[in-house]
C-alpha cells in the first residue's frame, strides 16, 4: 500500500506516529449535579446512534436527576457499555452526559492529525481503533 506503513494497529499513513491513546487525549471527569431548571444539553447512550460519529439529538438537563459528566465542544463521547454497539461521537456543543459515557478531550495534535477526517462520517474506522485499545481502557479505568 503506497503511502501507508504497517503498525501494531494496522496500516496507517506513513507520516503518522502510533502512540498510546493517553498521549493524544485525556479523560474529563468533571461531575455535575443536574439542575431541574437547568438549560444544559444532556447526552445519554440513547442519544448516540450506532456507527454515526455525529450527535443527531440530545435531551435537556431538567430531564435527569443523578450525577453526570460535563463535556465541551469537540470532546469525544464514547459509550463504554456494550462497545460493540459502536457509540462514539465528536460533539459540536457543550453539556452534560451519562456516566456510562467516557468523555475524552483530544489534544491539538489528535484533532489536527486524526479526528478532523472523521467529521460527519461513520464511526467505523475510529471505533475499530478504539476496540483495539479497549484493553487499555479496562486496565487504566479510573487512572487517566
Amino acid at each position: 500500500m503506497s503511502g501507508f506503513k504497517k503498525t501494531e494497529i494496522g496500516f496507517v499513513p506513513e507520516n503518522w506516529q502510533v502512540v498510546e491513546l493517553g498521549a493524544v487525549c485525556t479523560q474529563r471527569k468533571e461531575i455535575v449535579t443536574p439542575n431541574s431548571n437547568g438549560k444544559s444539553k444532556y447526552v445519554g447512550l440513547e442519544h448516540m446512534q450506532t456507527g454515526v460519529f455525529r450527535l443527531k439529538n440530545y435531551g435537556n438537563e431538567g430531564e435527569v436527576k443523578s450525577a453526570k459528566y460535563k463535556f465541551h465542544n469537540e470532546d469525544i463521547l464514547y459509550g463504554k457499555l456494550r462497545p460493540y454497539l459502536d457509540k462514539a461521537v465528536l460533539v459540536d456543543l457543550s453539556g452534560i452526559c451519562s456516566t456510562d459515557i467516557i468523555v475524552l478531550k483530544g489534544t491539538e495534535q489528535m484533532l489536527q492529525s486524526y479526528l478532523i477526517g472523521f467529521r460527519g462520517k461513520s464511526s467505523t474506522h475510529i471505533l475499530e481503533f478504539i476496540k483495539k485499545v479497549q484493553i487499555w481502557f479496562t486496565d487504566i479505568r479510573g487512572t487517566i
